[in-house]
């Protein structure tokens, strides 16, 4: 089974000892095994299926939503996931919140152009309804699944104070 996950640093964060980051995995985990992508991928493991992932970090796309070259991405797009998790907005600038919705919605067509794979969008991992609001009228539009994650915001399934930064 094809996995492809897009995220931000939550999902992927190479190492970065100038704000005492040294590890090579979502940065929101208190170790590797421990980050939602390892941890998907160990549940889908453990019923059976082999899991091919794909980590990818875009930031840069959350940051520059309306500049963003998707075609920079067609490596994910050729991976031809049967299952695509995107977990983007906490970069998001507030002033581009409204054009990252449209952008957002672009980015899924473009990964799944055929649309041979399931995409789940989450929420926000902080508290932030009006991103949420937006990613969940994004993944609608699309017809993608949306997962709130409200439920991991009250930071105890956070690693506050285990890291720098």
């Amino acid at each position: 089974m094809k996995v492809l996950f897009i995220g931000n640093s939550i999902t992927l964060h190479s190492p970065a000892p100038d704000i005492g980051w040294y590890g090579n995995y979502g940065m929101a985990a208190s170790c590797e095994e421990n980050d939602y992508v390892h941890t998907l991928c160990r549940l889908i493991e453990q019923r059976g299926k082999k899991v091919d992932a794909h980590v990818y970090n875009a930031a840069d796309f959350e940051r520059n939503p309306d500049s963003f070259d998707l075609v920079t991405l067609s490596n994910l797009r050729d991976f031809q996931a049967d299952i695509i998790i995107v977990r983007l907005i906490e970069n998001v600038p507030r002033d581009k919140l409204q054009s990252f919705g449209a952008a957002y919605v672009k980015l899924l067509e473009y990964i799944n152009k055929n649309r041979r794979g399931k995409v789940f969008c989450t929420g926000s991992f902080w508290k932030n309804d009006e991103g949420d609001k937006i990613l969940r009228e994004a993944a609608f539009e699309y017809g993608a699944s949306f997962i709130s994650l409200e439920m991991v915001q009250s930071g105890e399934f956070q690693a506050i104070g285990q890291f720098e930064h």
